[in-house]
């Protein structure tokens, strides 16, 4: 018969990682499962965690909760019980995130839109340090934006800090020349694919093909427009047009 946790007198160093990564895999749930990683509730719901903090506030109409490192995966209660929390946050049109950029330094960054598998996300041109003060989302200036994926945040290297999706609307959504082989033609399409038209010979110099980047890109290029890493050629197709 199976030795029960308890009954194991020595762990070894190797044998209790192994353990930990093994059972870290088989956790469906999330700490944020039911407050879906947004707003008051998830507020709320953070509070209640051990790496939560309290004094959370609220500014411009939507809930900001101070800055802080992640991802935090594994955490053990004092009563020498495992208590496994998962990183894995979904994350939603109109979630605010940071984007690490020193020790102190920090971007905010926002999803604007879902596409398919994929996220629409902007990078605000204002950095901040420690926590955020006074933040206006309607009056930001966008610096960067693309599309991406969730990865960074589904595995929480850039910490949700709230959800608003008041300045949305505001934002213009980018379109993309498609070329249609069959009738060897191109088409300007919307940002979300639910609009398309025969492209104009003008505009095919106006309009990028659709592309995505990786997470990572994204946040090398927020780094190097901040100034904190070398700025790539490549990053210039990530600078936000109005």
């Amino acid at each position: 018969m199976a030795a029960s946790f308890g009954q194991v007198k020595t762990i070894t160093a190797q044998s209790f990682c192994l353990f930990v990564l093994t059972i870290n895999r088989m956790l469906a749930s999330t700490v944020f499962k039911k407050t879906k990683g947004t707003g008051f509730a998830y507020n709320k719901a953070l509070k209640t965690t051990p790496f939560g903090r309290s004094d959370a506030f609220t500014r411009g109409g939507f809930a900001i909760m101070p800055h802080a490192t992640a991802p935090l995966s594994l955490m053990l209660c004092v009563s020498g019980k495992l208590k496994l929390m998962s990183t894995k946050i979904k994350a939603s049109k109109g979630d605010l995130f940071s984007i690490q950029l020193s020790a102190e330094t920090f971007a905010v960054g926002q999803i604007v839109e879902t596409v398919g598998d994929l996220l629409y996300l902007v990078v605000f041109s204002q950095k901040f340090e420690s926590e955020i003060r006074d933040f206006n989302i309607e009056k930001m200036e966008i610096a960067l934006a693309s599309l991406s994926t969730d990865a960074k945040i589904w595995h929480g290297h850039w910490p949700i800090l709230g959800n608003t999706t008041k300045n949305l609307n505001s934002i213009p959504k980018p379109f993309f020349k498609v070329h249609f082989y069959e009738e060897d033609q191109y088409f300007i399409e919307s940002l979300t694919k639910d609009s398309i038209r025969p492209a104009l010979d003008e505009e095919l110099s106006k309009y990028p093909n659709r592309f995505s980047i990786t997470p990572k890109r994204l946040e090398n290029a927020t780094k190097a427009y901040f100034g904190f890493e070398t700025w790539d050629e490549r990053f210039n197709k990530l600078k936000f047009h109005a």
